[in-house]
């Protein structure tokens, strides 16, 4: 019978399309378990400095650090390494070494023995971050549990709304990083205000 047969053949297209989803969805999130069970990745943080005027000690890494003209000034004593891009940094068991300026958002990786020492700029603010592959959270880590692809899902976008701080840059809001965007036009909801208040 034609119906039947129709059917059967829609039926057999859809288990295979979901077939291929679970198993594009499974690897996806093995590598995102690799990633993040990476031995330098966040799993490996073991503090989090953020420095400041007056010259510090930071554990976890060597060095005083400080920061002077939006730059990290960064005192080495004897005996202690630290290497940017495989070059020391200390070569005569002394030395005054000057980092940045680094923009916001951006940062540079160091290397002291097994760590790897992050040097960034978060909120206007100089940050550092020792990563070591022997940190007990990374160590311990089982993998995070997940659920099973359930098939897809419709989003209705007619229901979305501009926040208070589209319009008026007096206000606060929650908003998703800029770089969460959908690769197609969405020509539904709100568009953008014709109307603002700047601060």
């Amino acid at each position: 019978m034609p119906t039947s047969t129709h059917t059967e053949n829609s039926s057999r297209r859809a288990e295979s399309q979901q077939d291929a989803f679970a198993t594009a969805w499974a690897e996806w999130h093995d590598a995102h378990e690799r990633h993040r069970a990476d031995p330098h990745g966040f799993l490996a943080v073991t503090h989090l400095h953020w420095l400041g005027a007056e010259p510090a000690r930071l554990d976890g890494v060597p060095g005083t650090w400080r920061v002077e003209d939006d730059a990290v000034r960064l005192v080495l004593g004897p005996g202690e390494s630290l290497q940017r891009d495989g070059r020391e940094l200390n070569p005569e068991g002394g030395a005054t070494v000057e980092l940045g300026p680094i923009a916001e958002r951006d940062g540079i990786n160091l290397t002291a023995g097994d760590t790897v020492v992050e040097l960034a700029k978060r909120g206007g603010e100089y940050i550092v971050r020792p990563r070591h592959p022997g940190n007990p959270l990374l160590m311990e880590y089982r993998g995070t549990p997940a659920y099973a692809p359930d098939g897809t899902v419709s989003l209705d976008f007619n229901w979305a709304v501009n926040p208070p701080c589209a319009y008026t840059d007096l206000a606060t809001c929650p908003l998703p990083p800029a770089e969460n965007r959908l690769p197609v036009p969405v020509e539904a909801g709100e568009k953008t205000p014709t109307d603002r208040q700047d601060a």
